[in-house]
């Protein structure tokens, strides 16, 4: 496996019940398939103002290059803003896209299932991305492939796409995995080596994100992912991220995942491979809580089959439950199964910890551990606290966005239910910026705030979230199936924060 590292700023904020806070503001070097490489300026590390929904118009930004798609485009047009392609003839092989191009979609909702054979390379990778300020809805609705976006091509990047299926039916008659009543089609199909899916927001497809073996050191970073599958008579289906691996590192980074109708991450296999994985700073809870109470009974991160788990590295995750009792993450799956290695460090978790399994090798360091550790013996990794006992006061932790300098996902550990909460952005943010605030529950409406935020002011680095102002989102079709004891209300909640320059004076 080539060596790949990246640098990450972690901010991590805690108070108790006096109002009291520490922080600490640590640079850290890891293992991380090129996160931060260096592409041109129209690539994936310069997406700032996607889909932000500030108070800049941001449309006035000029477009050096590239191609333009719109809903109405045609695959005989030149691709320029005013004779766009269409969709599937941008993704096809016939593309006139090159490695390095940005291929541009304009506002609306694309109907559809589309393949993607467009092929950049690792040093010029093709994005495809919406227009600045403009909200693309892929809908795969009445589409006939299994994936709404299937990628075969390498190193193309998928960045800030809503990728659904507004088809009603949740409800299948059949059991197993392939129902044949089920025509819902699951979200991205990642096969290429070197793709990335960034910063899009996947819910109501058959399964989020299906991140397969052939997408050899491929990355999916910042997307929100939940209400994805079915239910059955057997048990709900369909997980946010279903992945497997053999070569390179498989890198999923601050996404959130949360209620569905199965797990969140589902790193399984029987005959396949599971090593190489790296799991740093995401959020899930109450994964399967689209099938009602279900949020408890589904792990939020499986990583275990009946092969065995090798070469993997879980840190500085964030997970929640209900009750610190309930599944959270588990290592392992067949009891008899000889497993290699696996590093548990640094994350912070409402649920349990369990192993299963015959273990080679485990590093459990620096964890924070609201619920039960099973299947090691905790006395044996001192350097973690472990208790069933919930904490007063707040946690908050902020991670800046790796590909869009403008956005941040901020994660609020509630435990005495306050309304809101002040939040001190300065280690993040200098200067004068406009910025909105929304949660992941709604992150195309409302902001739950907005306002200027101004370093040069006293007390203009802190902004205010208020909390359990949105309402979780239902399954389409499925109404109501995340019931009142399965919303987190004010004592949790992940939001995203986005800003920019533009303000007047």
């Amino acid at each position: 496996m080539r060596p790949i590292f990246f640098v990450l700023v972690f901010l991590a904020v805690a108070c108790d019940d006096a109002g009291t806070s520490s922080s600490n503001n640590v640079n850290n070097t890891n293992n991380v398939n090129n996160i931060n490489n260096t592409n041109n300026a129209n690539n994936t590390n310069n997406v700032n103002n996607t889909n932000n929904n500030t108070l800049c118009d941001v449309e006035t930004r000029e477009l050096s290059g590239g191609y333009f798609v719109s809903p109405t485009g045609l695959e005989t047009a030149a691709g320029t803003q005013t004779d766009p392609l269409n969709l599937a003839f941008a993704l096809s092989s016939g593309s006139p896209a090159l490695p390095g191009d940005t291929i541009y979609l304009t506002e609306g909702t694309y109907t559809g299932r589309f393949i993607s054979e467009i092929e950049g390379t690792d040093s010029s990778p093709i994005v495809v991305m919406p227009m600045p300020g403009h909200h693309v809805i892929i809908d795969g609705v009445g589409g006939d492939q299994e994936y709404i976006i299937l990628i075969n091509g390498d190193y193309v990047h998928f960045v800030g796409l809503e990728v659904t299926d507004s088809d009603t039916l949740r409800e299948s008659a059949e059991t197993g995995s392939s129902p044949s009543d089920i025509t819902r089609g699951a979200g991205f199909g990642v096969f290429g080596t070197g793709t990335k899916v960034v910063n899009c927001v996947v819910h109501d497809t058959a399964q989020g994100i299906s991140f397969w073996t052939p997408a050899v050191d491929a990355q999916l970073h910042g997307n929100i992912i939940y209400n994805n599958g079915w239910n059955a008579p057997d048990r709900g289906h369909g997980h946010a991220i279903y992945t497997q691996n053999e070569n390179g590192t498989k890198v999923l980074s601050q996404n959130v995942m949360f209620y569905g109708y199965s797990f969140g991450v589902h790193a399984y296999t029987e005959g396949g491979s599971i090593q190489g994985f790296h799991l740093l700073d995401n959020v899930w809870f109450l994964n399967g809580a689209s099938v009602p109470d279900d949020g408890g009974i589904k792990d939020n991160c499986l990583i275990g089959g009946l092969q065995p788990v090798d070469d993997t590295v879980v840190e500085r995750n964030m997970g929640w439950a209900t009750s610190p009792t309930q599944r959270s993450v588990k290592f392992g799956y067949g009891e008899s199964i000889d497993n290699a290695s696996v590093i548990f460090s640094g994350n912070y978790q409402v649920g349990n910890l369990d192993f299963t399994g015959n273990w080679e090798h485990v590093e459990i360091t620096d964890n924070t551990i609201y619920g039960v550790v099973n299947g090691v013996d905790m006395a044996d990794y001192p350097e973690n606290t472990v208790t069933t006992e919930l904490p007063t006061g707040y946690n908050l932790f902020i991670r800046p966005n790796y590909y869009n300098t403008n956005q941040s996902m901020v994660v609020i550990y509630n435990w005495s239910g306050v309304d809101q909460i002040d939040v001190d952005l300065s280690q993040i943010i200098t200067g004068r910026h406009q910025y909105s605030v929304h949660s992941v529950f709604d992150r195309f409406g409302t902001p739950v705030t907005r306002g200027v935020f101004d370093s040069q002011t006293p007390g203009g680095t802190v902004i205010t979230i208020p909390m359990g102002t949105v309402a979780p989102p239902q399954p389409t079709g499925a109404e109501g199936n995340i019931v009142a004891s399965e919303d987190p209300g004010t004592l949790f909640g992940v939001f995203i924060v986005t800003h920019n320059e533009c303000v007047d004076n």
